[in-house]
């Protein structure tokens, strides 16, 4: 996850892991791990090449790698209303003081919830792989 910040700030990437498990027809849970990718090269941004490849000057700064965490689950009740519970843990690192990074916590997470219910939005059904349970 990367996101532009305005300047002065450096841009922040997230590298994360994301396992993801429907936990009935309307419920999943998503478990969200931080991963360390400036060890591979093929990565856009923790590799580098952005700063010569990045279409615009923002994408051509070089990065900040940011830690981030998060065990989430979201369900339809009966009213067809989502409810969603997200436990969070996230580090900017650079030059974002922790306070600054706390009060523009809540607001990232709702954008980032509003992002999702989009994007769902528009994956297909036949792309959605579901595996039956095992009953061995």
């Amino acid at each position: 996850m990367c996101h532009a910040i305005p300047p002065p700030l450096q841009p922040r990437c997230f590298p994360v892991l994301v396992c993801t498990a429907a936990t009935s027809e309307t419920s999943f849970l998503a478990v969200t791990v931080p991963v360390d990718l400036e060890s591979i090269p093929a990565s856009f941004y923790s590799s580098g090449r952005n700063t010569t490849e990045g279409s615009d000057a923002q994408h051509r700064k070089k990065p900040v790698m940011g830690k981030y965490a998060a065990v989430e689950t979201a369900y339809i009740d009966a009213d067809g209303q989502i409810e969603w519970t997200m436990a969070t843990a996230s580090n900017a690192k650079g030059n974002l003081p922790m306070f600054a990074q706390k009060l523009g916590l809540p607001g990232a997470i709702a954008k980032d919830v509003r992002l999702f219910l989009s994007w769902i939005q528009t994956v297909d059904n036949g792309q959605i792989v579901r595996e039956e349970p095992s009953t061995s």
